[in-house]
């Protein structure tokens, strides 16, 4: 049981890093279409 809940956490935590990435990522590629003059 202690070993499911943490990796329970530990796996929550992984994917909630991996979302800020992917939430990032759209936010650059939004900029970066959103503002052509600006990328090299």
């Amino acid at each position: 049981m202690i070993v499911g809940c943490i990796g329970a956490i530990l796996g929550g935590f992984v994917f909630g890093l991996l979302g800020l990435a992917a939430v990032g990522l759209l936010g650059s590629l939004i900029t970066a279409t959103s503002a052509p003059c600006c990328s090299s």
